[in-house]
């Protein structure tokens, strides 16, 4: 959907500008060098183009010209005062049109630009109606359009059809406001209106998307827009950032963010300021959607407006609503605690001198209501809410049920834990019938908590996993909108609680299912967005499709449930039961959809649960993070394929060394460890930094005494179940590493000689299309090279290919088949990022795992290349010679190494099992 959008580039605008010429009236000019130049500040666009300027004259012009190149800008042939600045790479210009020019010529050495430039047509007829919809008055301002909708004037009837569609969606009538849109970008192209018909279309394109998730339909209204917008840079940015939040609701996440910076980077050229400002807040809901709080408050905090008025009080409002998001449900453990409050009560300062809006006050009392809960101030709460209720003009879904989440939350602050139960039961039946999961969510772990005071147990563990079955259906869901993005990073609280309560019960085995499905959500989450992002344009299509189908049906049942916020409560039950119905058909769907990438995936990860975590001889220990009384602890849980036992572990002193580590994680478990030949570590957030492995056990290093492996618990075969047959040797593919050429030969050596079939790519030989086809019928991957953690989550993470080629992390999600064996002998091939951010990080290794291997070696930091060269020998000398186990190999390596090399990083090799 996005290529051509993407392909659109500012030279080529720049060139059809230049190619149009001067428009109506233009006298002709001797050909010159097209000038690259983009412009913004028109009231309108008619084709030629001609720029259309209403009362504020300034033309605001961007050009990529060197640094101290000479500019001229002419008016009608007299040179025009300019203001000039650096502005991304290149010179921007602003200048004051006079009334009556007609062309403005941007001139720098050989090359020039002419922009043809107009008055804009007249509508005073309109102010009377923009001036209500800006008071919030929206009866007045649809009255008001009555004269201008009959005006003889074309023009007008279309500025007021288009300001009516807008009118008509802000007071919640959808249907209205599309079918207003396209009568008015219709009668926008057929007066010549290029700006007025391509901002309308992509206005109807984002409401086709977040309101009725007809993505095909919305996909031609781009299109539609995109043809023309081409020669306005300005639209075309806007267009640019509706496509990136209709990425956000396919689930392209990273696609959406690359997008949006590609939209600051326009709007910053263009002098666009209050599109700036939306694709930061944009921005910052998609990195709160992906658990990535610090970097959403830092895209806001970095550019508040300066100047008073309503985009400053929805700025503030974005940032404390991020910050108090951020504090109530951020995965990590030891996580920083903000107060929004000074920034709502800034912005609803600003809403009641500069912006007056009446929902948007009621708005700020509602975000102060909940600022003070999570502040443990229930009067400061009550307040607020109740000031709240002053203020909302009319009844909305979302304010609706935020005021509910507030009231219930209220009451247990209270003690009244039997309202409470009735507000949160009220809150739900009506997420329920809306289809909100995230307000599912809240009202069953608000349950749970009230449950909980009252002292039945039974109901607040009901209620729990009920909570958790509603996030596992949120987190296959892929759009962030609507009120649901917050919750990827919000499900932690009730895993945490519901492992809490079932330990406290004696129910470990269930605390450890409960444990690794939430350990692993996040994981499979990032795996179908990630293979998404690397699919190729016919499985997009195909998901696109899908995708589409899967809310075609879910509009469906909206739709019919559109009035259910306001039900009374006697027919909630009777529309329960119809919604329970209609909702096993919306999952069929949305298996059907998930299939086409990642099916196979999802079924390893739900039949996971089921499964002995441990193999014979084996001992697993899962750590996952629970609330206890002096602050954010742990509970361990030892598995066999006979017993489990579960033990609480207090909180872990950030700079913990490795004696007290080994206190806290391994002495509870003392015995089963000493039982066991092989030890699986199943880490969780933070504690993914701590090499278990060199714990001391028995006065060594745990790796001395036990073979030690790290899972992703994904389910499948641990480690390889027969002998490698074939394998293929990538070494030293940019020819920099000496010792990695030579690794290269002995291991190749070493492999023939136990009768493998090997196949070596070694410089040039090792291309991306080589290396991919040679690695589809492969028992054992052996990579002796660089390797390079990269991206915030790891996901640029690469192996160096031949000349400037790499082998990506998607590149390995998205091969056919994965060898049975590897062994990453690279720098960082095995580091992971967020450790400590409780989402599962990205690294080569564990796109390997993921992709299908059984057992996988790499570095977690950076190697020494004779190091790694000499413990690629031993290891295959056990590996082969004596027929261990991969982590079995390793452990007998990596002492042999030690021994020799004291001085080496032995403790950053670990071996990957799903």
């Amino acid at each position: 959907m996005t290529r051509s959008l993407r392909g659109t580039s500012r030279a080529c605008a720049a060139l059809l500008l230049a190619a149009c010429g001067g428009g109506e009236g233009a006298s002709p000019e001797p050909p010159r060098r097209a000038l690259e130049v983009e412009f913004a500040g028109c009231a309108e666009v008619r084709r030629g183009p001609v720029c259309e300027l209403d009362e504020d004259r300034e033309l605001v012009l961007w050009t990529p010209l060197p640094e101290r190149t000479a500019v001229l800008v002419t008016i009608d042939g007299a040179p025009a005062p300019v203001s000039q600045a650096r502005v991304e790479g290149g010179a921007q210009l602003r200048v004051e049109v006079p009334r009556g020019a007609r062309a403005v010529v941007v001139e720098a050495e050989d090359a020039a630009f002419r922009l043809a430039v107009g008055e804009a047509h007249p509508l005073e007829a309109l102010q009377p109606a923009i001036a209500a919809r800006e008071a919030g008055d929206f009866e007045e301002a649809e009255r008001r359009l009555a004269g201008p909708l009959a005006s003889e004037d074309a023009y007008v009837r279309a500025r007021a059809a288009s300001l009516g569609a807008r009118i008509a969606f802000a007071r919640g009538d959808t249907d209205a406001a599309l079918s207003g849109l396209v009568v008015s970008s219709e009668s926008f192209e057929s007066l010549g209106g290029l700006m007025g018909a391509a901002s309308d279309r992509t206005v109807l394109a984002m409401l086709l998307t977040l309101e009725r998730w007809r993505f095909e339909d919305s996909q031609r209204e781009l299109e539609r827009a995109e043809v023309l917008a081409g020669a306005i840079p300005e639209t075309q940015a806007h267009l640019l950032f509706t496509t990136a939040r209709v990425l956000t609701h396919l689930g392209d996440y990273l696609g959406a963010l690359d997008l949006f910076r590609t939209v600051r980077e326009s709007a910053a050229r263009l002098g666009l300021d209050d599109l700036t400002n939306h694709v930061r807040q944009q921005e910052s809901l998609v990195l709160q959607g992906l658990g990535r709080h610090d970097e959403a408050l830092a895209a806001l905090t970095t550019r508040v407006p300066s100047e008073p008025g309503c985009a400053r009080a929805d700025h503030l409002t974005s940032l404390g609503w991020i910050q108090l998001q951020a504090s109530e449900g951020r995965a990590r453990q030891r996580a920083v605690s903000y107060d929004p409050r000074p920034r709502f009560e800034e912005a609803l300062r600003e809403y009641g001198a500069s912006c007056p809006r009446a929902y948007r006050v009621g708005n700020a009392h509602l975000n102060l209501a909940l600022a003070a809960l999570q502040a443990d101030d229930p009067q400061a709460a009550r307040a607020s809410l109740e000031a709240a209720r002053a203020h909302f003009p009319s009844e909305s879904a979302t304010l609706r049920a935020w005021e509910l989440e507030a009231e219930a939350r209220v009451a247990l602050a209270a003690g009244a834990t039997d309202d409470a139960l009735a507000t949160w039961a009220e809150l739900l039946a009506r997420a329920e019938l809306a289809g909100d999961t995230s307000f599912e969510w809240r009202a069953r772990y608000g349950a749970a908590r009230a449950h909980r005071a009252a002292g039945d147990a039974g109901d607040a563990i009901a209620a729990l996993r009920e909570a958790e079955a509603r996030v596992d259906h949120a987190m296959l869901r892929l759009g962030v909108g609507d009120g649901r993005a917050e919750l990827a990073g919000e499900h932690e609280p009730s895993a945490r609680a519901l492992v809490s309560f079932l330990v406290d019960e004696g129910r470990a085995a269930e605390a450890l299912a409960v444990a690794r499905r939430a350990r692993r959500r996040a994981l499979r989450a990032s795996h179908r967005a990630e293979r998404l992002r690397a699919a190729d344009p016919a499985q997009r299509a195909r998901w696109t499709r899908s995708v589409e189908a899967y809310w075609a049906a879910r509009a469906r049942v909206d739709e019919a449930a559109e009035d259910a916020w306001r039900l009374p409560a006697s027919e909630l039950a009777a529309r329960s039961a119809q919604r329970e119905d209609e909702r096993a058909a919306l999952a069929t769907q949305l298996r059907s959809a998930l299939a086409l990438l990642d099916g196979a995936a999802d079924e390893a990860l739900d039949g996971a649960d089921d499964e002995a975590p441990s193999a014979p001889g084996e001992v697993t220990l899962t750590f996952f993070p629970v609330d206890l009384p002096s602050g954010a602890g742990w509970v361990g849980f030892a598995a066999t394929a006979d017993d489990l036992e579960a033990r609480r572990i207090a909180p872990l002193a950030e700079d913990a060394a490795r004696p007290a580590l080994a206190t806290a994680l391994l002495e509870p478990f003392a015995g089963v460890i000493a039982a066991a030949e092989r030890v699986r570590i199943v880490s969780y957030g933070e504690l993914d930094a701590v090499d278990f492995h060199a714990l001391p056990f028995e006065g060594a290093p745990l790796a001395d005494r036990r073979a030690v492996v790290y899972g992703l618990d994904l389910g499948g075969p641990a480690t390889p179940s027969a002998a490698s047959r074939s394998a293929l040797v990538v070494a030293d593919p940019r020819l920099d590493l000496p010792a990695a050429g030579r690794e290269g030969a002995a291991v190749v050596a070493r492999l023939e000689a136990a009768e493998l079939a090997v196949e070596t790519l070694r410089g040039d030989d090792a291309r991306p299309d080589r290396f991919a086809r040679a690695l589809q019928d492969v028992d054992l991957l052996h990579y002796a090279g660089h390797g390079r953690f990269d991206g915030r989550d790891g996901w640029g993470s690469h192996l160096p290919l031949a000349g400037a080629s790499e082998l990506s992390v998607g590149d390995v999600l998205m091969l056919p088949s994965a060898p049975r064996e590897v062994v990453l002998s690279a720098c960082e091939g095995g580091r992971a990022q967020d450790a400590r951010s409780g989402v599962a990080g990205w690294s080569l290794a564990r796109a390997f795992v993921i992709a299908g291997s059984g057992s996988v070696l790499a570095a977690i930091r950076p190697v020494g290349d004779e190091a790694a060269a000499q413990l690629a020998a031993a290891y295959y000398a056990r590996r082969l010679d004596e027929d261990r186990a991969p982590a079995d190999a390793l452990r007998l390596a990596v002492r042999a190494l030690r021994d020799a090399h004291p001085d080496v990083d032995w403790t950053s090799y670990r071996v990957f099992v799903p």
